[in-house]
């Protein structure tokens, strides 16, 4: 957390979790720990850039709020990334990964590529190999400009 105001670009890949405990809050599950939502929207960052959690359910609200945005992307919004992307639901490793390569190498390739075009394309790619299963191409959103 303390790095976090340092990078333009944050990317987490890892389980995420709710607690009940805490009022079914959100959160990431690392190699030392639980990241809370409130620690995570504690943090504070200048550099508005992107937030890409590579988790499952990394935007689904709290249950018991349900007309409030309160999800792990949403605390890095608080935090000053202007750019999340996130997934709804649980998704497999490997359509997760295909998707992440196929984000990235479009972000970085494509000289005017925003965010969401290059969600939007890794999402088509997905949505070719596998058109049968939507589930896969259609858990991740983008948020922000």
């Amino acid at each position: 957390m303390t790095a976090l105001p340092d990078h333009d670009i944050v990317h987490v890949a890892c389980h995420a979790g709710h607690d009940a405990g805490r009022h079914h809050e959100g959160h990431l599950v690392l190699h030392d720990g639980r990241l809370h939502i409130g620690d995570i929207a504690a943090a504070r960052t200048d550099r508005a850039g992107l937030a890409f959690l590579s988790a499952c359910g990394t935007a689904r609200n709290r249950l018991d709020l349900p007309d409030e945005s309160v999800n792990l992307l949403s605390a890095f919004q608080l935090a000053g990334f202007s750019h999340l992307v996130g997934s709804l639901w649980q998704v497999t490793d490997q359509a997760n990964t295909r998707l992440v390569s196929a984000f990235y190498d479009h972000l970085t390739t494509h000289q005017q590529a925003t965010v969401a075009d290059s969600l939007h394309h890794a999402m088509s790619r997905l949505r070719e190999r596998e058109p049968e299963r939507p589930s896969l191409w259609t858990s991740h959103l983008h948020i922000g400009p």
